[in-house]
């Protein structure tokens, strides 16, 4: 039989392959979705560790809408307001921790991711603030304990974080942070030593 022209044969090839585009695409958003409560939270906390934060998001909002009476609910909130942060999305992020300060299994570490934000955008007064209202688990009190030394550093006032970091060691003597205080106390030993040099070379 008579060959096709080329330039038909190349319009049937292309919308060929156009077909099996749509093909692909079509089951792809035909593709169930996980449906059991276990499932969907499952779904999103994959995307969680897989650092795929907005999309994580958009399923931890799924999850929240399907199963309202969830006990997963409040991990469901949690892990959105930790997503916003990593995103760095911080107003939002801010704004879905605020909800999980009076609860008794997010409040303490939302208390911190708070803090985090404050000492971000230079407000360590507030930053204090929300260390200072860490309860709960002993390693979330440490943690809050030495990041309000740190807070010191951040406000260039060396010789109160000194005080502030050998307080936490006297207060926490066992702690895994210990190894980091001691670090930091010998970087704030050799700071001091070189201050009054940079103070009497001023005068030059």
């Amino acid at each position: 039989g008579a060959f096709l022209p080329q330039t038909v044969m190349q319009g049937i090839t292309f919308l060929a392959l156009i077909g099996t585009v749509i093909s692909a695409f079509a089951a792809q958003i035909s593709a169930p979705r996980p449906s059991t409560e276990e499932q969907q939270f499952g779904f999103a906390q994959s995307l969680y560790r897989q650092e795929d934060w907005f999309r994580a998001i958009g399923e931890l909002k799924r999850f929240s809408f399907s199963f309202p009476e969830s006990s997963r609910a409040g991990q469901a909130a949690f892990l959105s307001a930790k997503s916003y942060f990593y995103g760095e999305k911080y107003s939002l992020a801010e704004a879905a921790f605020r909800p999980l300060l009076g609860t008794p299994q997010f409040g303490a570490p939302a208390h911190l991711y708070l803090a985090d934000l404050a000492r971000r955008r230079g407000d360590l007064a507030r930053a204090g603030t929300e260390l200072g209202a860490v309860t709960g688990p002993l390693t979330l009190q440490e943690l809050a304990r030495f990041r309000t030394a740190w807070l010191q550093v951040d406000a260039g006032h060396w010789r109160e974080a000194k005080v502030e970091l050998a307080a936490f060691a006297a207060a926490y003597p066992r702690s895994a942070l210990l190894d980091d205080q001691r670090a930091a106390t010998m970087v704030l030993d050799h700071l001091l030593e070189w201050q009054p040099r940079q103070e009497w070379l001023a005068f030059l």
